[in-house]
This record gives C-alpha cells, structure tokens and sequence, in this order.
C-alpha cells in the first residue's frame, strides 16, 4: 500500500539528487548527495511530508567542504553507536563521521 508521496525541490540546499538514504526507527530521514551534502529531517505520517530540516557540507578529516569528484557520496549507513559510514564514488573510500554536521 501506498501512503502517498512527498516531492521535495533540493535546489536551495545545492543538492542536486539523493544518492542514499537512511531512515531511523525515530522517523527520522538522513540523505547524502553527490554534490558532497548532508541533509536530515523527521518524517511525518499523517499529514504525509517532513518537519524542520537540518543540511549541510560533508566535511573531511580536517573540518573543510568535501568538493567536486571528493563529495560524491553514494552510500550511507548509521552503525549501533551512533557513527555514520559515508562511501564514495569516483574516489572510492568510506569516512566516518561522529555527526554529519
């Protein structure tokens, strides 16, 4: 069954397209782009759609924007203590991060 479906516009928040997504037993939705991006949000049930959204930068091991070919994250995976695996494409590596933000 269908419960509907949310369309959102990533344009301001330099986006481009998701590549992965993980959702929380919380509800809680976080997505990575290509564009080397974070963004997170509660989803809603009823009505269907997303609360207040936090995004931002991924971010290399010295605190800087990952840029170009260096942000293209395409998988995302949140381990039991709370750390989030990133993998990326093109210049293939897996980081991880305490936060995303």
């Amino acid at each position: 069954a269908t419960l509907g479906v949310i369309e959102m516009d990533t344009a301001p928040w330099g986006f481009g397209g998701f590549s992965a997504v993980h959702l929380a037993a919380d509800l809680t939705v976080t997505m990575v782009s290509d564009r080397g991006r974070w963004w997170q949000a509660p989803l809603r049930l009823a009505p269907l759609g997303f609360g207040s959204a936090r995004h931002g930068p991924l971010l290399d091991a010295a605190g800087r924007p990952l840029r170009g070919r260096e942000g293209d994250a395409e998988a995302l995976v949140r381990l039991p203590d709370g750390t989030w695996l990133v993998g990326f494409e093109r210049n293939h590596r897996i980081q991880r991060h305490a936060r995303l933000d």
